[in-house]
Formats: C-alpha cells, structure tokens, sequence
C-alpha cells in the first residue's frame, strides 16, 4: 500500500473533515463497533469538532490548546489519522492524549500499526512526552488488540462508564512509556 503520512497544517483540514465525517458515521453500523462513545445518531462531525480541530492544529506544542494531527492519504484521499493532544489539567504535560482512526475500505491491511508506529517515533524525535495515554471502548476488541501489539498497557477500565442507544459500555485506559527520564534513583535500584 503506497501511503503517504504528513502532519496536518490548517491548509489541508478540509480532505481531513471529508474523511472524518465518513468516518464518523460508521461508529456502530453493522458489525462495526462503537469507536466514540457517541450514539449511532449522533455520530458524525459536528460544528465543535471541527472548530476544536481548527483552533489546535497551527498551535505548537505547549500552546494552549495545542494539537498535532497526521494523516495519511493515498492518492491524495485521507485514509486514516492519528493526533495527540494535552491533558486540560495543569502538571500534565509530559503526557498526551492520542486518538485515531482508519477508513474502513483498509482496516485490516497494517495501517494502524504503520500509524501508531509513525506517531511514536515522532514524539520520541520531536518532544519531552513521555507518556502517550488513550481510552478506548472495552468491546472494541481489534483496536484493544492493536494498542497491545504496538506496546500498549491497560491501565484500568470503568464498567459502565456509558449508557448509549440503551446499552451500557465500558472503558478502558491504555498507556505507553515513550521519552521516560531516567533519575539517579532509578539507576541505584
């Protein structure tokens, strides 16, 4: 497959939303797994979403508000995406909140593993982060088993944690050492 993966700059959003929208829409459908914790409805870009998108994407790293978005396309079409972005929290900023996406016409073919694998080697290059940390829908068992194959480890998971279209579901929290600093205590051990 003949992917190219960029970061996103607030020139090339628009290809990125057409993606996300289509995207969007299939969290639920048929066989496909709630990937948002959003009802089927609901599911689809909203106005917020992509503001949010748009106010963080030209923002640096440590700006308020900041996101890094990459995408990867082939033959100029956005066919997967991989961002991070901060905590809201003060005394968090050596760990990120990651989230992706794969447009389903390749899911199955290695893009996602390509990606996560891209966006870690970038953190490592390109920041102090240490930590990339993501929650993930408990029956959502291909992107679960994907994390963990890419070094991911359950953190936790809280049952119940949401009430959609009539059903409960839970949520796990998965996180990734990346850029750990070694202290002297450390090494004496």
């Amino acid at each position: 497959m003949n992917i190219e993966l960029q970061l996103a700059t607030e020139h090339n959003l628009d290809g990125f939303f057409a993606y996300l929208d289509k995207h969007l829409r299939e969290n639920g459908l048929g066989s496909t797994p709630l990937f948002q914790p959003v009802s089927v409805e609901a599911s689809k870009l909203t106005p917020e979403l992509e503001q949010r998108f748009r106010l963080a994407v030209p923002r640096e790293i440590n700006d308020l508000g900041w996101r890094k978005l990459f995408v990867a396309t082939k033959s100029d079409a956005v066919i997967g995406h991989i961002d991070i972005r901060p905590y809201p929290d003060r005394h968090t900023e050596h760990r990120v909140l990651l989230g992706m996406g794969v447009d389903a016409v390749v899911r199955g073919q290695g893009l996602g593993t390509q990606l996560i694998t891209f966006l870690i080697d970038w953190v490592r290059t390109h920041t102090a982060i240490e930590y990339i940390d993501l929650w993930v829908l408990s029956e959502n068992h291909a992107a679960k088993a994907l994390y963990r194959k890419c070094g991911f480890i359950k953190c936790g998971e809280i049952e119940d944690k949401f009430r959609i279209d009539g059903k409960s579901h839970a949520y796990t929290m998965m996180s990734l050492t990346v850029n750990r600093k070694v202290s002297v205590a450390d090494v004496a051990r």
